[in-house]
């Protein structure tokens, strides 16, 4: 594992919020690959002496070559980004131009249909070997251009559009939904990645550790009535409860290697967002001390849990392999978010309901759990809720059919493309066709 000796300065403060803290820290960054957060975590604090607390953006996968997890350390400023919050009001709304779907609903519904498939035949396979539940994303870019803004602007000023636009969606993102964990943390380039997450990765407090995993999901409505109904629903659904078994009985399995004690709530219970149901369990936990009579810190726990059966699937290295194989690099998408400070407590959160701003774009990301019983339609549909957290927080609405509607000033209909600006072919064959959906070491 090695740092950067090369550190960047971010222009905006790294944030981060729940029930039980609140960080913004303006300090030095670093980018860390491959990804070892413990040990990043203990380097930080040696660099930096005054630091109380480092936050970070760890990727799905630790050792992406093109997302490091970044570590920001320092101390709480609560004046950090006063002035940048306030130019940013008074400049005008970016603009956004036709969203990229990717990749385009039918295929999507073929890989999912591929991987429901592939799970029936290995119905009877050994459950160590077995394909059960695979966790199946896409994407959404948002292209933008700047509203009205001062012609003196320079990159990384406050008024400068990709940093306008992340300080909006956290704005959007708070104003919608103040539970949950909310987050920003600057990236290189410019970049940042910005949201609200619903779900607690792991939580440390001396020897005390929880962690409470969502897995079944249902849209809701906003009628009382239909989301009382859908409550009931998600609660009985077969489908669903087993989707988030898988979920609970893999996380509480790696906490009993860390911990004295394991304690799971008796069933799961529905945890709600702005737009979203989920079935969420609460797993608690004592954790060993060692011989010298420490215990591992948040980052080094959370490193042992992530990624959970609920982004990922299981078994977890055959669900990596078939996303690696069928999606595009996810970078910071379902990674983790979070803080920890000098005694190792500290709390993550799963990068869900989040975004990626670029200095062109807004990339979104959602993903659906997809077991044996799944309906390919009803999963991208699932995926398209799950956006709307974060399109309603930039004021652009999408339906579940992938079409969007404007709340604020906005393009037209999203327009599905099968090419990725890298030049590779999106989620296809090689041919661009969808005949075969998974590659064939999968099916």
């Amino acid at each position: 594992m090695t740092i950067s000796d090369i550190q960047f300065s971010p222009d905006e403060p790294a944030f981060f919020s729940s029930a039980a803290a609140r960080w913004q820290v303006h300090g030095p960054a670093y980018e860390v690959h491959p990804v070892q957060l413990g040990a990043a975590a203990d380097r930080c604090f040696e660099r930096h002496s005054a630091a109380e607390v480092a936050l970070i953006a760890a990727p799905f996968v630790s050792d992406a070559p093109d997302a490091p997890a970044v570590l920001v350390a320092g101390v709480q400023d609560d004046s950090a980004g006063a002035t940048a919050t306030a130019a940013i009001a008074s400049t005008a709304a970016p603009q956004f131009g036709q969203p990229e779907e990717r990749p385009p609903r039918e295929i999507f519904e073929s890989r999912v249909a591929a991987a429901v498939e592939v799970m029936r035949t290995e119905q009877d396979t050994p459950a160590g070997d077995a394909l059960r539940k695979v966790v199946l994303g896409r994407q959404l870019r948002l292209p933008f251009t700047a509203g009205e803004t001062p012609a003196s602007t320079q990159v990384g000023d406050p008024t400068d559009t990709p940093t306008a636009v992340a300080a909006r969606l956290r704005e959007g993102l708070d104003a919608g939904n103040g539970a949950g964990f909310g987050f920003t943390i600057p990236l290189g380039h410019g970049g940042a990645l910005v949201g609200r997450s619903p779900e607690l990765l792991l939580r440390r407090t001396g020897r005390e550790v929880e962690s409470t995993p969502l897995a079944g999901s249902a849209p809701r409505t906003g009628d009382p009535v239909q989301d009382a109904r859908t409550r009931q629903r998600l609660l009985s659904s077969a489908k669903d409860q087993q989707e988030h078994l898988y979920v609970v009985n893999n996380v509480a399995r790696l906490l009993r290697s860390v911990c004295s004690e394991v304690i799971v709530s008796d069933g799961p219970e529905i945890f709600e967002t702005e737009t979203m149901l989920h079935l969420g369990t609460r797993i608690r936990g004592i954790l060993n001390p060692g011989r010298d009579g420490t215990v591992p810190g948040a980052f080094e726990l959370s490193e042992l849990l992530h990624p959970t059966p609920a982004v990922c699937g299981t078994p977890t290295d055959r669900a990596r392999q078939l996303i690696a194989d069928v999606e595009r690099p996810r970078r910071y998408f379902a990674g983790l978010v979070g803080w920890q400070d000098r005694q190792g407590d500290g709390e993550t959160a799963v990068a869900i309901r989040c975004a990626e701003i670029t200095p062109r774009s807004v990339e979104l990301f959602a993903g659906a759990g997809i077991i044996s019983d799944s309906d390919p339609s009803s999963e991208a549909d699932e995926t398209l809720n799950k956006m709307r957290t974060v399109l309603r927080a930039l004021g652009v609405e999408q339906d579940a059919t992938g079409h969007r509607r404007a709340v604020s000033s906005v393009g037209t209909d999203v327009t599905n493309v099968a090419d990725g600006s890298d030049g590779r072919v999106d989620w296809a064959g090689g041919d661009g066709s969808i005949a075969n959906p998974l590659p064939e070491a999968a099916r």
